[in-house]
């Protein structure tokens, strides 16, 4: 990343935000920029769902819900949209785990894959979400993609 990189981060949950906060001021870490959103097929609002016991910070998603839950109400960006208010040309690396709305956030947005501005996209895996349709969908832009474990690794020609 270099001195003139910066770290882009989504985080929808409150309290997820606040604890990553937190750790960016006690690190001094100045290459930061943090965004209360949640990424979506669309921008917006939606509800977070949130499950309920143990370790629930690690579990909330748009697309789940779950029988002991809580939820708050989130802004949702595109994956474009986001992209504009962030102000950045180019995207080198790209991680996204959005508990299982992979899918239809990068089908959504065609435009950013067609001018290739995210160069490298790592995509958690979850089940239930058609990791065929996105990679059919990205290699029509010119991307190629390995498989880790059970994650995929998508980039351009770089």
């Amino acid at each position: 990343m270099g001195e003139t990189g910066i770290v882009l981060a989504v985080e929808p949950n409150t309290r997820n935000l606040g604890l990553l906060c937190l750790n960016v001021n006690l690190n001094s870490l100045r290459n930061v920029r943090l965004f209360k959103n949640a990424l979506s097929n669309s921008s917006g609002s939606a509800r977070l769902h949130k499950k309920s016991g143990p370790n629930s910070n690690m579990y909330h998603s748009l697309t789940q819900e779950w029988k002991q839950e809580d939820w708050e109400e989130v802004e949702t960006l595109s994956l474009s949209d986001f992209i504009k208010l962030a102000k950045v040309p180019q995207i080198s690396f790209m991680k996204i785990d959005v508990e299982g709305a992979e899918e239809s956030i990068i089908i959504h947005d065609t435009s950013i894959f067609e001018d290739k501005r995210i160069k490298v996209l790592y995509i958690d895996h979850h089940y239930g979400v058609n990791y065929n349709a996105i990679i059919e969908h990205l290699t029509k832009f010119g991307y190629s993609y390995e498989k880790i474990q059970r994650s995929f690794l998508l980039y351009t020609s770089i």
